[in-house]
């Protein structure tokens, strides 16, 4: 990957996470006060964002619902899992580092 590839997966990261905190705000309003950002692994379904806010990434109730009503491609829209079969596959880490700082940047704004 060279670094305009880089800095364009960086800005679409971002821009899906802005998408996410946007809907968490919406849809579970307390939600930043149960994130352990310490913790905190988008690569595993028990500590990723949506893991912390609704204690999984998947809803039990069907074997492609996410936790929280959205389907996996709505996940992947708003920075809660890349897409599957991708060449994003070992693009976790890199997600997981991008919400970790806006995680602690929102913390820090709201007082948390």
């Amino acid at each position: 990957m060279n670094i305009k590839e880089i800095l364009d997966q960086k800005k679409l990261f971002n821009d899906r996470i802005n998408a996410g905190v946007k809907w968490l705000d919406l849809n579970k309003p307390d939600w930043l006060k149960k994130m352990k950002i310490e913790k905190l692994d988008l690569g595993s379904s028990d500590v990723c964002v949506l893991g912390q806010v609704f204690r999984k990434f998947w809803d039990d109730s069907s074997v492609k619902a996410v936790s929280g009503g959205l389907s996996y491609k709505e996940s992947v829209r708003l920075g809660f899992a890349l897409p599957e079969g991708s060449k994003f596959d070992k693009m976790y880490d890199p997600l997981t580092m991008l919400w970790y700082e806006k995680l602690k940047r929102l913390k820090k704004q709201r007082g948390l």
